[in-house]
């Protein structure tokens, strides 16, 4: 198995030792808001704010609606990057090893991701929705939960591979 492959297999791994199949699937139901009762005009700064008072230091990246959160590991870099746009919210996570971006048979959005660990690629899925900037404040907190306990999970395996010293 190729040293991608086995990186791959432990983004896998660590997705399901952290239940994201039931942690984002539990999210659907809490922030599925009909399309007319959704925040649709939205304050960029406004939205920076809100995130930022979660204690972490995303910024805006444009044009877009993109707010990016980057931590640094040795040779490992995560990126909490989510879209946010029209009364929704789209998280994604990236890894890059080396300053290579680990390409997953997938897209890296964690709707996707949790497709794939269903093995459902067509599964229907909601978008995460708010109504308002409190609503956006919950989303971000499960959103940010979720990708802090992957990067304890992602991290562990990875140290205890060894495949960064290869």
């Amino acid at each position: 198995m190729k040293r991608q492959d086995k990186i791959i297999k432990i983004i896998h791994d660590s997705y399901l030792a952290i239940n994201l199949i039931d942690r984002y699937k539990n999210l659907f139901p809490k922030f599925n808001f009909d399309l007319d009762l959704i925040m649709s005009r939205m304050n960029k700064k406004e939205n920076l704010n809100v995130i930022k008072g979660l204690g972490y230091d995303f910024k805006i990246f444009t044009p877009g609606q993109h707010y990016n959160y980057v931590e640094q590991f040795d040779d490992t870099k995560l990126i909490l990057s989510c879209q946010i746009s029209k009364g929704m919210v789209f998280p994604y996570i990236f890894i890059y090893v080396n300053d290579n971006k680990i390409g997953l048979p997938y897209r890296a959005k964690l709707s996707s991701t949790y497709r794939m660990l269903l093995n459902s690629p067509q599964e229907k899925l909601n978008s995460l929705k708010f109504r308002n900037y409190e609503d956006l404040k919950e989303i971000m907190k499960s959103v940010i939960e979720i990708y802090e306990d992957f990067k304890k999970e992602f991290l562990k395996r990875i140290d205890e591979s060894d495949l960064l010293e290869e």
